[in-house]
């Protein structure tokens, strides 16, 4: 039986090394992150051990070509977490120095200890690929109008405050063929009031209060730009309305993909029973699971086998908290009454507290 470590690597090549069944390593070094360095290890490990079932890998990366090339080809692979790998070593190599070659040894060592404690990966099969692929895909177009949708909001709001408030909701349609029509406080100034009444009422969704807003905004004065930086900002406003709508229709192809393979899914009916109404929700559930749905274990195995994701792939992300902000009129109004309170209040306690350890003092000894 043989043990093989592999050190993933994103930019760097991928480490490995082979540990024989007396415990020795028999083979280290290192290859691409590729189809052809894939090819490189199975062939090395071919050298000692013809047969794939007697071969263990260790890896510390679940979602990537080489684990899924050594499945196919009938090795057994067991993915690492990254927290658990760098545990182990500093079990055998108490130093702590951080290096590819060790950390390849580190994993051969862990599943030739502890491969019965580890999940082995097995492939799902093409069409949880295929959706999950799909979802991946759906959820990068979601970011990218997101972003779109903040940097319109901002333009607005610098172009044209009072239309910026108005058109705050751009998945109604009439926001969107409202600024397709006035993109700036100016042009919307000058529009006769026949012409607003027809746009009010080939929206007939808009609201009275809504309806209102909108011609107490037609009223109000607004500021007047150049022509020229009003033709950038009516460039800008229009581009990034493209924009949204692009993404909005690569989106709703996405989904109806998405639909129709999660209604062919075998789990389907299963997370349709959620309270859920969202169809990428039901796919996205279909396929969290993979081919072992039918095998349950306990959740530490579960921690084990899919915990390395939020370590390797989400804890990159930066999320920015926003802290409250001080209310700076009532700051200066309050600022004297809280110097008091801090400064004064402990002084004059400390002073109260003086007076009566003295008065008690000389209250004891005036006895004698």
């Amino acid at each position: 039986m043989l043990e093989v470590g592999i050190d993933w690597g994103q930019k760097s090549p991928n480490a490995f090394a082979i540990l024989a069944e007396n415990g020795k390593i028999v083979k280290k070094g290192s290859v691409q992150r590729s189809a052809e360095g894939a090819q490189q290890i199975i062939e090395q490990i071919k050298e000692l051990e013809t047969d794939p079932q007697q071969v263990r890998i260790g890896i510390d990366r679940k979602n990537d070509i080489l684990p899924h090339i050594l499945c196919s080809e009938g090795y057994v692979v067991y993915p690492l977490n990254p927290l658990s790998a760098d545990r182990a070593r500093d079990i055998y190599y108490p130093a702590g120095n951080k290096d590819d070659r060790v950390d390849a040894e580190v994993h051969a060592r862990m599943v030739r200890n502890s491969w019965r404690n580890l999940r082995a990966l097995r492939l799902d099969d093409d069409k949880d690929r295929e959706i999950r692929s799909l979802l991946r895909n759906r959820n990068n177009l979601v970011d990218m109008r997101a972003q779109n949708k903040q940097r319109l909001g901002s333009v607005l709001a610098e172009a044209s405050p009072n239309i910026s408030g108005l058109c705050e909701n751009l998945r109604l349609q009439w926001v969107k063929d409202f600024l397709r029509k006035w993109p700036l406080g100016q042009d919307f100034a000058e529009v006769h009031g026949n012409t607003l009444n027809a746009f009010l009422r080939k929206h007939p969704r808009i609201s009275e209060a809504t309806k209102r807003q909108i011609c107490s905004v037609h009223k109000q004065p607004c500021c007047q730009h150049q022509p020229r930086s009003a033709e950038c900002y009516r460039l800008e406003i229009h581009t990034l309305l493209q924009l949204i709508a692009s993404l909005q229709q690569q989106i709703e192809v996405l989904e109806e993909k998405i639909k129709d393979l999660a209604a062919e899914h075998p789990d389907k009916a299963i997370f349709s029973s959620l309270p859920t109404d969202s169809d990428n929700t039901v796919a996205a559930f279909c396929t969290a699971f993979g081919p072992d749905r039918d095998e349950p274990y306990g959740w530490r195995n579960y921690s084990a086998y899919y915990g390395m994701s939020p370590i390797t792939e989400e804890s990159g992300k930066n999320k920015q908290v926003k802290m409250r902000l001080l209310d700076k009129t009532r700051v200066k109004e309050e600022r004297v009454k809280w110097q008091v309170l801090n400064v004064g209040l402990p002084i004059l306690l400390i002073i109260v507290f003086g007076m009566i350890k003295n008065y008690l003092r000389r209250r004891k000894y005036s006895q004698f």
